[in-house]
């Protein structure tokens, strides 16, 4: 067989391929009902779920914050012994010259986020609920 009669063969396959796949999705992409691709009732995509005993990276985090840091480097001095106190100088120095995402975050943790009042207007129609019957707009 020759080199260009395999090439268009696989391509005639790819074409086929995306034929049938597109039949299985909506214009938006999302699966139609009842494709072949998609989970079957009652069956999980994780069926053991997390294994137990298993640290995620949060866990980890947290535990390497109190060991000793191995870290020489810009900002780094003798004296710093935990991640905790190499990273909290690292974000000091960082608002001493003026980064201000850095200042934003430091005022975050040390004096709480500003919530934002929203101002909105609701007009709802009161529905009260009186054993059998319903009475709008007024009181039972």
């Amino acid at each position: 067989m020759l080199e260009i009669d395999k090439i268009l063969i696989s391509l005639y396959s790819v074409i086929e391929m995306d034929a049938s796949a597109k039949k299985q999705r909506e214009n938006n992409g999302r699966f139609v009902k009842g494709n072949s691709c998609g989970w079957k009732p009652g069956v999980s995509g994780n069926p053991r779920g997390k294994p137990p005993n298993s640290k995620g990276l949060t866990q980890l985090l947290r535990e390497m914050m109190d060991e000793k840091a191995d870290y020489i480097g810009p900002g780094a001095t003798p004296d710093d012994k935990t991640w905790r106190q190499l990273i909290a100088k690292a974000i000091l120095l960082g608002c001493s010259r003026g980064d201000h995402s850095l200042i934003s975050e430091l005022f975050d943790r040390l004096e709480g986020k500003i919530t934002q009042p929203i101002d909105a207007k609701v007009e709802q129609t009161a529905i009260w609920i009186i054993g059998k019957g319903n009475v709008e707009n007024g009181t039972p």
